[in-house]
């Protein structure tokens, strides 16, 4: 038995220095290189996992969790990491560890979290079975700045929910008084699912640095598009619609604007009016039917450009998705599984998903097949979808995942480029001096 013990001991020192390892290096993979390949991970107690359900999953596999933390090494620098104790049940192939963790931050900055973790052992000894991780929980009982004045009371009198009703309808201003009252300190603002802490713009380099496993921009995003309503969930443990445009879009710019420009070429006929005399358009219909097919060039390839589904489908998500989280948002959440049933819009999300699968298998399909046997003659342009392929883990690689993923990219992209782009037409119309000199630079 002490042989044994030797052996779980030995796992357990690997355990550990490889969480301390895998932030010194910044290697998520060392996680869970001591781990079974179907280890899962799970968050206790239930209550923390429950206040913080957009960050955080009940159960994550190896994969979920390596996709969690990925995101969050970039703002580690350091960790000290200190066993203040550890039982070890031998018959049971169990052990209790308590960790001290002091995390140096990216910008200097330090932070001390306590930790417990309940492992299981494989029969042998030498994998862990399951992590059980309980986090210190007693400095995170309110999510609102402490002293901190709530806004937009009428008198002493009115009652929370009044509040956050009046809030639905009137949250700009709401939002624009409570800042001319409060420019320089934090306030907060009722909302029915959660509570905004504003605070002033002073703090905006110190909430910068602050690591996204604390203040996620994603998982806010994420938490506000009500993910569960419009089955988002991926955002949660995956940034490869990141990624690709950091490591694929942006380093091979020139090339992708040259097939947006194909496409603009291609399309302006389509969906430009042609006319002798003047006719009256909707410019900014016009812009997003152009903005999606470029778009869709460079995520899904020409095919796909060309599909005047998907590019209806790429226009109206957007607008629905927005439609579902904006109207759910309306009404307090006991009420939001009844208003979901009774919701079009939410309904239409199923049919764009449906679409953007049978665009996704195509492309999927042809990617395998010119990996298996290129053909001379064939189409051979790498899209960002074939960069997600070739980089995605097996769950990111999904069909339903990459399917979700193509529509959060086409709420990313389409409607804001397109409405940048109708404000700057408008600009060049209230300032036609502007014109000469734009065709000069053009030149």
């Amino acid at each position: 038995m002490a042989e044994f013990r030797a052996i779980l001991q030995k796992t357990i020192d690997t355990f550990v220095e490889n969480n301390t390892q895998a932030i010194k290096k910044q290697d998520e993979a060392l996680l869970s290189a001591i781990l079974t390949d179907d280890c899962v991970r799970k968050y206790h107690p239930r209550s923390f996992v429950k206040r913080y359900s957009q960050f955080l999953k009940p159960q994550l596999t190896n994969a979920e969790y390596e996709a969690q933390i990925k995101n969050e090494l970039g703002t580690m620098k350091d960790i000290e990491q200190k066993i203040t104790n550890t039982i070890i049940d031998t018959e049971a192939r169990t052990a209790v560890l308590f960790s001290e963790q002091t995390i140096t931050t990216a910008n200097g900055g330090t932070s001390v979290v306590e930790v417990l973790w309940c492992l299981t052992f494989t029969e042998d000894g030498s994998r862990v079975a399951q992590v059980l991780e309980y986090v210190d929980t007693s400095r995170k009982g309110d999510l609102n700045i402490t002293n901190a004045p709530t806004y937009g009371y009428r008198s002493i009198l009115e009652p929370k929910w009044l509040l956050q009703l009046r809030f639905v309808t009137g949250a700009r201003d709401i939002i624009s008084s409570g800042y001319q009252q409060f420019k320089d300190v934090p306030f907060i603002l009722r909302r029915f699912d959660t509570d905004y802490n504003i605070l002033p713009a002073r703090y905006l380099s110190e909430i910068a640095a602050i690591s996204p496993s604390i203040l996620s921009g994603v998982f806010a995003t994420a938490d506000n598009m009500l993910y569960e309503w419009t089955d988002l969930h991926f955002l949660h443990y995956s940034n490869l619609h990141v990624q690709v445009m950091k490591r694929e879009l942006s380093p091979e710019l020139s090339k992708y604007l040259e097939w947006a420009a194909e496409e603009v070429n291609y399309a302006w006929h389509i969906d430009v009016p042609e006319a002798d005399d003047w006719v009256e358009v909707d410019i900014q219909e016009v812009v997003r039917k152009l903005v999606a097919r470029m778009s869709a060039r460079i995520f899904l390839g020409q095919s796909a450009a060309r599909d005047e589904d998907w590019i209806n489908v790429s226009v109206d998500f957007t607008i629905d998705a927005f439609t579902t989280a904006f109207v759910l948002r309306m009404v307090p959440i006991w009420m939001r599984p009844l208003v979901a049933r009774f919701l079009p819009a939410r309904y239409r999300l199923k049919k764009y998903r449906d679409k953007a699968a049978e665009i996704v298998r195509v492309r999927i399909d042809k990617h395998a097949n010119m990996r298996r046997i290129p053909k001379f003659g064939e189409e051979t342009e790498q899209t960002l979808m074939d960069w997600m392929i070739d980089h995605a883990s097996p769950k990111e690689g999904e069909l339903h995942e990459m399917a979700h993923r193509q529509l959060i990219l086409t709420l990313a992209s389409i409607h804001t480029t397109s409405t940048n782009t109708v404000i700057f037409l408008y600009e060049l119309c209230k300032h036609p001096e502007w014109t000469s000199i734009l065709r000069r630079l053009k030149k």
